[in-house]
């Protein structure tokens, strides 16, 4: 039976998950959108699209863009989604660890996936910080 917490817990992690699929959908959807080359600066203005589709496409991909570049919050979402990732790796693995009898190779993986948490936080920041810099 899951405690109040437990459920608090488990849609705050359901939310990040949401927060990391937007962000990667608007990420892909603007790496297409500059790839296809039909709305030209579309970030400026993006009623210059050749059709509907692509239209909605850039609208969407504005909107959490710009969201993420003015509150930072959709990408601290998706940051603490993927450290939610990791630690299901980690649950999971350390487990099969274990019951194998492996203990010193747990500390391999923690160390293993807290570098790939920090690279991937530091990204984000980056990214972030050059998008603030060059608007």
């Amino acid at each position: 039976m899951l405690l109040p917490g437990d459920i608090f817990l488990k849609i705050f992690e359901y939310i990040c998950y949401l927060a990391l699929a937007a962000l990667m959908a608007a990420g892909i959807g603007y790496g297409f959108l500059h790839l296809v080359g039909e709305c030209q600066n579309y970030l400026l203005d993006s009623a210059s699209c050749s059709s509907n589709f692509y239209l909605n496409l850039a609208s969407f991909s504005y909107t959490i863009i710009l969201g993420t570049l003015f509150t930072f919050f959709p990408a601290i979402l998706a940051l603490v989604g993927i450290f939610w990732i990791l630690r299901n790796i980690h649950h999971s693995k350390t487990m099969k660890l274990r019951a194998e009898g492996r203990d010193n190779e747990v500390i391999k993986l923690r160390v293993f996936l807290a570098r790939i948490f920090i690279f991937i936080g530091l990204l984000i920041l980056a990214i972030w910080l050059f998008l603030n810099f060059i608007s």
